[in-house]
């Protein structure tokens, strides 16, 4: 049997499947909803915000982490890419500006070991120059909640 016929319950083959998916990868994701790129301009931006702030070596480390994935995630979002982890993220990174993967790994690199934040600092400028610029003053977010209040019981 073929691996292109199709099931003898009529369903799609193996290939089939392989083709759609393969269409679907190419196409790239849905284009992000209204506002979905300012919010993570403003998320970007905030932990911006902390970086410069932090004050020993252990915050530092965990918001350069943070950042470094949270800036590289903006940029495939704005450029409507698909993301990764592992080491796809930086092979996709590098399909948009194969310099920033590099830029981003020495700024983690030296605000790790030398408390150095500047070069990380300037490439996630970079990430948020390209998708609109550094995102706070004035930017809110509307919605509704639909949770009930938490309430504690002892």
């Amino acid at each position: 049997m073929s691996t292109n016929a199709t099931s003898s319950t009529g369903g799609f083959a193996a290939a089939d499947y392989q083709a759609e998916a393969v269409a679907l990868l190419a196409a790239g994701p849905a284009a992000p909803g209204d506002g979905v790129v300012d919010y993570q301009r403003y998320l970007v931006t905030d932990l911006l915000d902390d970086l410069r702030g932090a004050s020993g070596a252990v915050e530092i480390a965990y918001l350069a982490g943070t950042i470094m994935l949270a800036a590289s995630d903006l940029l495939l979002l704005a450029e409507n890419r698909w993301s990764a982890r592992g080491k796809w993220l930086p092979r996709r990174v590098a399909e948009v500006d194969p310099e920033l993967p590099g830029r981003l790994a020495d700024g983690l690199r030296a605000a790790v070991s030398d408390s150095d934040r500047d070069v990380l600092i300037a490439a996630v400028l970079a990430v948020l120059d390209h998708t609109g610029g550094p995102l706070q003053d004035g930017f809110r977010v509307a919605g509704t909640v639909s949770a009930s209040p938490i309430t504690h019981s002892q």
